[in-house]
C-alpha cells in the first residue's frame, strides 16, 4: 500500500468519525463530560496506585470523594441561586425598563446631532437589517439550545455521566494496551510519540481550563458582589463555566455584567469600577494564570482558537463549541508533524536519486 492510499484510507476514517459525531450530537454531550472528567481525575488514580491501592479500588474512592464534593458545593450553593433567580425574575420588568429609558435616551442625543436626510437613511438601513439579524440571532440560540439540551437533562448528568468516568478511569490502562496492540508495528513508535504529544496539549488544555474557569468563577463572585452589581453571584457562575469556551466565553460575560452595570447604576463610575473589575482580573488570567497552567501546550494562536470556536459552532452547534479547542490542538498536533516530515524529507531538500553509477541522472 503506497503512502498516499493510506492518507486517503485516513482521511475516510476521519469523514467517517466526523459525520458520525455530527449525527450523534445531540447524545454525546454527557458521554464528553465523563470523558472530561476522567481525563481531569486520572492522575490522582495513578498518584493512589503508586501507594499500592489497585486501580478500581482508586477509581471508587475518587469518584465517591468527587461526586461528595460536588454534592456538597451544590447544596450549599442551590439556595442562594434559587434566591437570585427569583430576585432576577421578579426585577426583570423593571430592568427592562430602564433598559429602554436609556436606550431611547441615547438615541434621541445621537438623532438631535443628525439631519433629517442623515435620520431617515439610518432609519431605512437598520430596518431593512434588523430582520436579518434578529433571525440570525434567533437561530444562533436555537441551535445552542437544542445542542445544549443534553446538558441539562438531569438523568443523563446524575446516571450516564458518572458511569462513563468511572469506567474510563477503571479501564483505561486496558484501553491504551487495546489501541497499542493495534498499531503498525513499523510505525508504532512514530504514532507513540504523536499520541504522546495529543495527551500533553489536551491535559494542558482540559486541566488547566478547569482550574482557571474555577478562579473566574470565585473571583469573579467575589469583585462583583463587593462592587455592589446584582445577581453576582449568578454572573461569576456564568463567567466561570463560559470560560471553557476560550475568550467568547469571558466576553459574553462581560458584556452582560456591563449592561448590568450600565442599568444598575446608572452613572460611569459604577460602570467603570465593573470594567476595571474585568480587565484586572483578565490581566491576571491572561498573564500570570493560563501562561501557568495551560501555557503553550494547546500551540494555538488565540485567533485560531476564535475560528475553531465559530467553526465548532457553525458545524455542530453548542457541542461544536464544546470540542472546538480540543478539537483544533489535536489537528494542530497533527499537522506540526506532518510538517515535521515534510521539511525532513527528500521533496523539500531538493535530492535527487542517484544514477547508475552513483551520479546524479
Amino acid at each position: 500500500m503506497t503512502p498516499f492510499q493510506r492518507m486517503l484510507i485516513a482521511l475516510g476514517v476521519a469523514v467517517i468519525v466526523g459525520a458520525l459525531f455530527n449525527a450523534l450530537r445531540e447524545v454525546l454531550v454527557p458521554f464528553l463530560i465523563g470523558a472530561a472528567a476522567a481525563y481531569l481525575l486520572d492522575p490522582v488514580v495513578v498518584w493512589l496506585q503508586r501507594f499500592g491501592w489497585s486501580r478500581a479500588l482508586s477509581t471508587t474512592v475518587i469518584c465517591v470523594g468527587f461526586a461528595g464534593v460536588v454534592a456538597g458545593v451544590v447544596f450549599v450553593i442551590a439556595p442562594l441561586v434559587y434566591e437570585q433567580i427569583v430576585a432576577l425574575i421578579g426585577a426583570l420588568p423593571d430592568l427592562m425598563s430602564r433598559a429602554v429609558a436609556i436606550t431611547q435616551s441615547g438615541l434621541h442625543k445621537f438623532t438631535a446631532r443628525l439631519s433629517p436626510e442623515q435620520y431617515e437613511k439610518i432609519q431605512e438601513t437598520v430596518g431593512s437589517h434588523a430582520g436579518e439579524a434578529l433571525s440570525w440571532l434567533a437561530g444562533l440560540f436555537g441551535g445552542l439550545w437544542s445542542g445544549g439540551l443534553a446538558v441539562i437533562n438531569i438523568i443523563s448528568l446524575v446516571f450516564i455521566t458518572p458511569l462513563v468516568t468511572f469506567y474510563l478511569m477503571r479501564d483505561w490502562p486496558k484501553v491504551v494496551a487495546s489501541i497499542d496492540r493495534c498499531l503498525p508495528r513499523n510505525h508504532a513508535g512514530t504514532i507513540r510519540a504523536v499520541l504522546a504529544d495529543i495527551d500533553r496539549a489536551l491535559a494542558g488544555f482540559i486541566r488547566g481550563q478547569a482550574f482557571v474557569c474555577l478562579f473566574l468563577g470565585v473571583a469573579y463572585t467575589i469583585a462583583l458582589t463587593i462592587a455592589g452589581l446584582q445577581f453576582a453571584l449568578l454572573l461569576g457562575i456564568l463567567i466561570g463555566v463560559l470560560a471553557v469556551i476560550p475568550i467568547v466565553g469571558t466576553a459574553i460575560g462581560a458584556v452582560a455584567c456591563i449592561s448590568l452595570a450600565i442599568v444598575q447604576f446608572g452613572t460611569w463610575e459604577g460602570v467603570l469600577t465593573i470594567a476595571a473589575i474585568f480587565a484586572a482580573i483578565q490581566a491576571f488570567e491572561g498573564n500570570i494564570l493560563q501562561p501557568k497552567l495551560v501555557g503553550d501546550r494547546v500551540g494555538l494562536h488565540p485567533l485560531w482558537i476564535v475560528f475553531a470556536l465559530m467553526a465548532g459552532g457553525a458545524l455542530m452547534g453548542f457541542i461544536g463549541v464544546l470540542v472546538a479547542v480540543p478539537a483544533a490542538a489535536v489537528i494542530g498536533v497533527l499537522a506540526r508533524f506532518g510538517v515535521s516530515r515534510y521539511l525532513a524529507g527528500s521533496f523539500y531538500r531538493g535530492d535527487r536519486p542517484a544514477g547508475p553509477q552513483g551520479g546524479e541522472t
